[in-house]
């Protein structure tokens, strides 16, 4: 009887040491579990700043996007180029204006001066043709 005595007992001690580990690994899961959603906490949190920030970071620049929009509206106004022009660049009203009109026909060359173009006679100086200095 005693042996089945002891048999018993280090059966309940074996079943006490399992229902020890089983809570120990409870516990353990449940501590990590609460330590991962802390940590979420965390960084939402951390988030949350960083987009509070951008937000701010945001709003002054489109700010600036509209200072710097009027700016370029009024240096680009004709007023504005006008009295600059005659302010600091000394410009003052043409009496006349002259209007170049250039014709929009093209007239072809004669044979003799298009050998010319091609084998690169004519030029004077200056780089001009002999065409373009006899026009002139």
């Amino acid at each position: 009887m005693e042996g089945s005595i002891g048999s018993e007992e280090r059966r309940s001690r074996w079943d006490l040491r399992k229902v020890k580990w089983g809570v120990a690994a409870l516990v353990f899961l449940y501590a990590a579990l609460l330590l991962g959603l802390g940590g979420l906490r965390l960084y939402a949190m951390h988030l949350g700043f960083q987009l509070v920030s951008l937000e701010r970071e945001i709003d002054l620049l489109s700010r600036e996007d509209l200072r710097l929009a009027n700016e370029l509206v009024y240096l680009m106004s004709p007023d504005r180029i006008h009295r600059y022009a005659c302010e600091k660049l000394k410009m003052t009203h043409a009496n006349s204006l002259y209007v170049v009109v250039v014709p929009s026909v093209v007239y072809p060359l004669p044979e003799n001066e298009a050998s010319i173009f091609a084998k690169g006679e004519g030029k004077g100086a200056a780089g001009f043709t002999a065409r373009a200095n006899a026009e002139d």
